[in-house]
């Protein structure tokens, strides 16, 4: 693909501020090399001096080498890791350097990769990101940004123009964008609008290749050089209109286009009163209708009467035979010529005079209802035309995305973005037949986004998510169930524990036939129970007004009554906002997790009872902590795209480190994971949900130690699932989850409902 770039920068003097645009081409040895070029635009922003250049080369360079070495097989799946590699390295010269660290940094930038296989885009921050298309301007930033994704393909054809800019540059400046009649115009007003840059600000455009003319090139050679660091840079100078613009002819198209435009907007603020209008007509011409049929109903009724009494009277058969042969209308116009009786011709007239102004109010209204269904039909028509230009284009995009799911991932993404593209832009009010061919292409683009992204739909017809129990009815008025858990007793009976706060107890409830047993609690310990944990010893139960307290396994699989812990009373654990709890190790040792102080406190036990507790992991990012789990690492989970954090034990440091884990294969990014589940083996999966989108995701964890490794630093996506069917308020109100022994069933507890979903 030939792409033509054009670049136009206003830096500030400033060392507060800095932006810069970059240029990168992978080097060409030989034939099987792919011809690769990179293009960023980059703006660095402090309170303080900062060596602005240094830092966004710095993060540049981490796109470039990111992208280099990473063995992605699609140009996609290379730019994702590029923005992590350049993220990384950004956080990484925040942390060494004090003086950023301490006053903050704002990175924001755009990259595109061009190459055989297409454009893609990616962007970090806030940015503004454009694509003109087929007469439509649309704003790539703000779709991305909704689908929770940091990296698009695009399809550049003839007349396109992808822009991107410094953040609000050309969003600001959209209003004189919107309504030009085409690309040149569009491109016209761009170079226009780049002698308007204020400082730090910057603008990339993007064309499908197009031979510039020698006195273009010669323009752009004599304002473009690259300085000593590589970068591209457009030297601001004061230039007459007539050296940058070539002097405009009248064009009558030009000159229509406002006409045009304000037509339109009257039609747009009439239509929806003539609208309201639609049913006062309909009315009066039902009406008027009903009135008609009835005088021929009762006319024909006396006429019938009238033949059916006097027929055979010679009378009425004079009368009869003069009326057939007389004119009526002249008749009533000679009738009462020069006479008045009684003011009867002035009643006649007033009777007359009715009746025109009721004919023309028929007339009226009978005349703007055929205009106004005219004008409905023609509009109908439009639309229908525009939506199927629109439904074939999308069709050969789907039907192409299908044939290359399998083989060619990144290929179909780029399709399907393509289809979703124009999707977004079928008109509304469709009739019956395209609303149906829409809702059948929008199916087949989800069918093919659940076979690349692993989706599975949860639906209640074919058995995969059904109601297990609800908690209200399974054990009592008043239930508030809190938390649940499961556990497997001396005979291989699995149960789930739930914990209830509105009935201030702990409930078992059996898998194979929903038996119910309320766990005992003769001294009335729980007050306030909100989290439960099962461990080696028994299960164990946060009090938000006692502490944690156990209950022991008993000789029969059963368990003991509950008893307060030493050492674990809610004064002695001394955390303001507990977000969840864990019960780990083969010594049942204590992990609470507070929000409040950033940190994971940990208390050991020492048979007879427990120390204090003490902080085992404390980070910044701890405050917006929801759930915390444990294998060999220990997993915590909190909001943002960075919401699974992993910790392994630093033999050399002495205690828990953050350890990379990247997530492989996941459409967008995680929004808000709020519950997790997983076991001690390696080989069972790690489950998330995210609360934002809905969803639970199923991740094969790594191996990094022993005799096998596996995808060392990598959670690989196995699966996700999302709630498809009919019930409103599925995933709403989520407590938590846990899985069964062979993973096989999940099960959820989402208000007083816990949901049997099938793995």
């Amino acid at each position: 693909m030939y792409i033509t770039a054009s670049q136009y920068l206003n830096n500030s003097d400033k060392k507060k501020l800095y932006t810069g645009v970059f240029h990168y081409t992978r080097p060409v040895r030989s034939k099987h090399d792919k011809n690769i070029e990179m293009y960023g635009l980059l703006s660095v922003k402090s309170e303080v001096d900062i060596p602005g250049a240094n830092i966004a080369k710095f993060a540049w360079d981490g796109l470039v080498d990111g992208f280099e070495y990473s063995k992605a097989d699609s140009t996609n799946e290379a730019l994702k890791i590029a923005l992590n590699e350049a993220t990384r390295r950004i956080k990484q010269l925040i942390t060494n350097d004090k003086n950023i660290s301490d006053h903050g940094v704002d990175i924001n930038f755009s990259v595109f990769v061009s190459g055989s296989s297409g454009l893609y885009v990616g962007y970090l921050g806030d940015c503004d990101i454009y694509i003109y298309k087929k007469g439509k301007i649309v704003d790539i930033h703000e779709m991305l940004s909704k689908k929770g994704a940091k990296t698009a393909g695009l399809l550049l054809e003839e007349e396109d123009i992808l822009l991107a800019s410094t953040k609000g540059f050309v969003k600001n400046s959209m209003s004189s964008l919107t309504g030009l009649p085409n690309s040149k115009s569009i491109l016209e007003r761009l170079d226009d609008m780049a002698h308007e840059l204020g400082d730090g600000e910057g603008i990339l455009i993007f064309t499908k290749g197009e031979e510039l003319d020698e006195q273009e090139v010669a323009l752009i050679e004599s304002d473009v050089k690259i300085d000593e660091k590589g970068e591209i840079v457009v030297e601001k100078k004061e230039v007459e209109a007539k050296a940058v613009r070539q002097e405009r002819r009248f064009d009558l198209k030009n000159w229509f286009l406002p006409l045009k435009t304000f037509l339109l907007r009257i039609g747009e603020k009439v239509s929806p009163m003539l609208a309201k209008l639609k049913p006062l007509f309909e009315g009066v011409k039902e009406i008027f209708r009903k009135v008609w049929y009835s005088i021929k109903r009762i006319s024909k009724g006396i006429l019938l009467n009238l033949n059916e009494k006097f027929a055979k009277q010679r009378w009425y058969k004079k009368v009869s035979a003069k009326f057939s042969q007389s004119d009526i209308n002249l008749a009533r116009k000679n009738e009462f010529k020069g006479f008045k009786v009684d003011g009867y011709k002035i009643k006649n007239k007033k009777i007359e005079r009715f009746k025109i102004a009721g004919l023309v109010f028929l007339g009226i209204v009978v005349i703007v209802g055929g205009a106004k269904f005219t004008i409905d039909q023609k509009e109908a028509r439009a639309i229908s035309k525009q939506a199927n230009e629109i439904f074939s284009s999308v069709e050969t995009s789907v039907t192409s995305a299908e044939e290359k799911a399998r083989t060619d991932r990144s290929g179909a993404e780029m399709l399907l973005f393509k289809a979703q593209s124009e999707l977004g832009n079928i008109p509304e009010k469709l009739g019956e037949k395209d609303s149906e061919k829409l809702k059948q292409l929008e199916g087949r683009v989800l069918g093919i986004q659940d076979n690349l992204y692993k989706r599975v739909g949860l639906v209640d017809s074919d058995g995969s998510i059904e109601s297990f129990i609800d908690t209200r009815l399974a054990f009592g008025e008043g239930s508030k169930p809190q938390d649940i858990a499961i556990y497997q007793d001396s005979r291989a009976n699995e149960y789930l524990l739930v914990v209830d706060s509105g009935l201030k107890a702990v409930f078992r409830v059996s898998l194979y036939n929903k038996e119910v047993l309320r766990l005992s609690d003769p001294d009335r310990i729980l007050q306030e129970p909100t989290m439960i944990y099962t461990g080696r010893s028994g299960i164990f139960v946060v009090d938000l007004k006692v502490g944690v307290v156990r209950a022991e396994y008993d000789s029969e699989g059963g368990f003991k009554p509950f008893a307060k812990l030493t050492g674990l009373g809610i004064d002695n654990i001394g955390a303001n906002d507990i977000a969840e709890f864990a019960v780990l190790t083969d010594t049942d040792n204590v992990y609470i997790l507070d929000r409040d102080a950033g940190v994971l406190l940990k208390s050991n036990n020492f048979g007879t009872g427990y120390g204090l507790s003490f902080g085992y992991i404390k980070e910044e990012s701890l405050k917006q902590a929801n759930d915390i789990m444990a294998d060999l690492s220990v997993y915590i989970l909190t909001s943002g795209a960075d919401g699974l954090k992993r910790y392994i034990y630093s033999y050399f440091e002495s205690k828990q480190i953050p350890a990379r884990l990247d997530i492989v294969g996941l459409d967008g990014e995680f929004k808000n994971l709020t519950y997790g589940y997983t076991r001690g083996d390696l080989n069972y999966d790690l489950y998330v949900f995210d609360s934002e989108d809905r969803r639970i995701v199923r991740l094969v964890k790594p191996i990094e130690g022993g005799g096998e490794i596996r995808h060392p630093n990598q959670a690989v996506l196995r699966n996700q699932y999302v709630y498809r069917g009919s019930r409103e308020k599925v995933f709403e109100n989520v407590r938590d989850f846990v899985v069964n022994r062979d993973q096989k069933t999940l099960y959820m507890l989402d208000s007083s409902t816990v949901w049997k979903i099938r793995l």
